[in-house]
């Protein structure tokens, strides 16, 4: 599963995407889907275009080796693998100074902390159109805001 966030001033964030794509994390076509949803780029309503800058990939539950080299592929800094880290008060991320002996950069995600933030952001309400920091917008269907909320 895969979610796409679109990011604005004071963290304010959407969800601009979501997708499954179905089948073996260690088959090459499914690794050419992934490949093709992080190439994806998106069209905002004024006709801009953007694309898919950095995505974080969770190497739990799957060889963490197709994740590295899905990392040396599209670029060490867009291809970030993460792992969580079950430690109260450790930051959201902690992104290493140097490559791991894998040649990439391993970033330790601190989980609670990054649940309650996200939750925390989840109760903030925008009056209108007006920018409000930190707040999560979701497209118009609840069971995707039931979904992550879930997670």
């Amino acid at each position: 599963e895969m979610r796409v966030w679109g990011w604005g001033p004071g963290e304010e964030s959407w969800l601009i995407d979501r997708q499954i794509i179905m089948g073996r994390h260690d088959d090459e076509q499914t690794l050419l889907r992934v490949d093709e949803a992080i190439n994806k780029t998106y069209t905002r309503r004024n006709g801009a275009e953007m694309s898919v800058s950095r995505i974080c990939w969770d190497t739990g539950g799957i060889d963490p080796t197709i994740v590295y080299e899905r990392s040396k592929k599209h670029g060490l800094f867009r291809v970030i693998p993460i792992k969580g880290a079950s430690v109260y008060g450790k930051p959201v991320a902690s992104m290493p100074r140097k490559r791991n002996k894998n040649g990439v950069y391993l970033t330790e995600i601190g989980t609670d902390t990054a649940k309650e933030q996200i939750y925390n952001r989840f109760t903030l309400t925008p009056e209108g159109d007006e920018p409000l920091p930190g707040a999560v917008h979701f497209p118009n269907n609840p069971d995707i805001f039931d979904l992550t909320e879930a997670q």
